[in-house]
């Protein structure tokens, strides 16, 4: 387990989609926030109306929700981009086939490919969180909410989970777009089921938590969030069942 864990690492740390996906999913949220909400206080009547729900209370709360829903969405298309270069381009590639001839197992790669996915997700929320006090010091708000930084951690993190299906996808479809197409799709899924069953579709959880849905009645409840993670985990343990059960042809 540990050479492949080695190897992975090696991978994601050479791999120009692991800086471009980190950076998009660790700065994007705070500096789209900070622009929109900019052009808002400029008297920008556009941005004003978009963000009026997002300018009601306590700015670093609205803050964390604005940052919270971009990076819900964004984050589950560039998390599901991730999974799908790391484990579809093992096809694409065509170096599958020389995993076989290798002591480790095709489940302890698998394996392997998620531990380093994890820590990608641990470190991209550990910047966003950090990008998230440094735009509120930068609009001068008073001192920071730490309750609302690490609700926005958890927000990112579970959209890390929820991109696992993206892993599963890749492998079945032996490609990377059949991992971007599901993430495409799930994305477009949750924004129909926030207005239908609401946070019982899984994949809509991180975003209504995150949103203004995350302070009313639509709160995600303890239930549904377990689903969420439920679902995420059993997608990643599927996955790591897909790869132990190739074979070479």
């Amino acid at each position: 387990m540990t050479p492949a864990l080695w190897v992975e690492a090696v991978k994601a740390m050479r791999g120009t989609a692991t800086w471009v996906i980190t950076a998009a999913v660790a700065i994007g949220p705070a500096s789209i926030s900070v622009a929109l909400l900019l052009a808002a206080r400029n008297e920008s009547a556009v941005a004003a109306a978009q963000l009026e729900p997002f300018t009601r209370g306590d700015p670093w709360a609205d803050l964390a929700t604005l940052m919270g829903v971009i990076g819900a969405a964004g984050g589950l298309l560039a998390f599901g981009t991730y999974l799908g270069w790391s484990f579809g381009r093992e096809f694409t590639d065509r170096t599958i086939g020389s995993m076989f001839a290798i002591p480790t197992s095709l489940r302890q790669i698998a394996t392997a490919k998620l531990a380093v996915y994890a820590a990608v997700v641990s470190v991209t929320t550990a910047i966003c969180v950090a990008a998230y006090l440094v735009a509120g010091l930068a609009m001068h708000y008073p001192s920071a909410d730490w309750a609302a930084a690490l609700k926005l951690a958890a927000v990112l993190a579970l959209t890390g989970l929820l991109a696992t299906p993206c892993a599963w996808a890749a492998t079945a479809s032996k490609g990377v777009l059949g991992a971007v197409g599901l993430a495409v799709a799930l994305l477009a899924l949750s924004q129909i089921a926030i207005f239908t069953v609401g946070a019982w579709f899984p994949f809509a959880v991180a975003g209504a938590w995150a949103g203004l849905a995350g302070t009313g009645p639509l709160t995600p409840n303890a239930a549904q969030v377990l689903l969420a993670v439920v679902t995420g985990a059993g997608f990643a343990v599927l996955t790591v069942h897909r790869w132990g059960q190739l074979r070479l042809r």
